[in-house]
C-alpha cells in the first residue's frame, strides 16, 4: 500500500484505490470517549457526505462502550459490517496505529474499492 497525495499518485502515474479524509476536534474532558462524533460530523458537512457514503470505517476506540455510543450517535447500526471490518482496537488489544500496520504487512484484506474511508485518529 502507499499513501501519498493526488499530485504524487498523477506524476507517478498510480491509480488510486481509496481516499482518506480526516477531521480534528476538542470535546470536554468527561465527552473524550464520544470524540470521533463531532469528529465525523465536521469532516461529513466539510465534504457535504452522509455516514452511508462511507464504505469502510475504522473506529479506533478501546471499549466497547464507546464505540457503542458513537455507532448510535453517528445513526450506525449496532453491528454495523463496515466498521473495523478487520478487528479494530478491542480486537487488536488496542495497540495505537496498528490496524494501519496490518494493511502494510499484508495481514488485513484490501481496502475496498474506492470511495470513502474514515479512521478517527489515534
Amino acid at each position: 500500500m502507499i499513501i501519498t497525495n493526488q499530485q504524487a499518485a498523477k506524476t507517478f502515474g498510480l491509480t488510486p484505490r481509496a481516499h482518506s479524509r480526516r477531521s480534528r476536534c476538542r470535546v470536554q474532558p468527561g465527552l473524550i470517549g464520544i470524540g470521533p462524533v463531532p469528529a465525523t460530523q465536521n469532516l461529513m458537512q466539510r465534504l457535504d457526505l452522509t455516514i452511508r457514503d462511507f464504505d469502510a470505517i475504522e473506529l479506533n476506540e478501546a471499549f466497547a462502550s464507546q464505540n457503542l455510543a458513537v455507532f448510535r450517535l453517528l445513526g450506525l447500526e449496532d453491528d454495523a459490517e463496515r466498521v473495523n471490518a478487520n478487528g479494530g482496537a478491542i480486537a487488536l488489544a488496542d495497540p495505537p496505529g496498528m490496524a494501519p500496520r496490518l494493511e502494510r504487512e499484508g495481514r488485513c484484506p484490501a481496502l475496498p474499492q474506492p470511495q470513502y474511508l474514515m479512521r478517527t485518529p489515534v
